[in-house]
């Protein structure tokens, strides 16, 4: 019907983007927070995740069939080289597992944002873990600002680093909107026992 036409001619038109994606970057690896295009990076996450669920439906009939997927897109994304699997640390922007994330690799997330965007205020539906390691980065430059010589906090935080933020507009001032609920309940039961306490943290404002 009308519907299913807009959500189709919807489809193409990221298929499009896509493959004006891969004619600026030579692949599609797309990754899923992809300031330029925020909703390009989270369409390519997506379509894989729609393609595993058609594959488990044809390898398990009882496994539920509720997959986008079709033939012919399938077709249509592998035609262009589509990255259907995610490899760790692999060329062409395709997400690594969030430990594996730098300090570097999260700077560049950030700078990214604020070129897009021209603020750092990340909020956590654009990207959890970019939001998180924003607020742990406050954290330690609010506890810097009341003790400079902290040595838990210098050992986290270079100079350097605290210039590489101010460069992007992002100070002990900067404003870090909260997390949701449920990436909180899961980051509490994946954090390592060993937690990192900032007792000065809150107390300049």
């Amino acid at each position: 019907g009308f519907l299913f036409k807009v959500k189709d001619n919807i489809w193409m038109q990221r298929l499009q983007e896509l493959k004006d994606y891969k004619a600026e970057h030579g692949d599609c690896g797309v990754p899923i927070t992809y300031p330029p295009n925020p909703t390009l990076g989270r369409w390519v996450h997506t379509q894989r995740h729609q393609e595993k669920l058609r594959r488990e439906h044809r390898t398990d009939a009882k496994k539920s069939s509720k997959s986008t997927m079709t033939d012919e897109r399938f077709a249509l994304l592998d035609a262009i080289g589509f990255n259907w699997e995610v490899r760790a640390g692999t060329k062409g922007g395709v997400m690594k597992p969030p430990h594996l994330y730098s300090w570097e690799d999260r700077f560049e997330e950030l700078r990214g944002f604020y070129q897009t965007t021209g603020h750092c205020i990340v909020p956590a539906d654009h990207n959890p873990y970019l939001n998180e390691w924003c607020s742990e980065q406050k954290e330690l430059l609010m506890t810097l600002q009341v003790d400079p010589n902290n040595n838990m906090a210098r050992s986290r935080m270079t100079e350097e680093q605290v210039q590489r933020l101010a460069s992007v507009g992002f100070t002990s001032a900067t404003d870090v909107p909260p997390p949701h609920a449920e990436y909180a309940a899961v980051a509490a039961i994946a954090a390592p026992v060993e937690q990192h306490h900032h007792p000065l943290g809150h107390e300049a404002a």
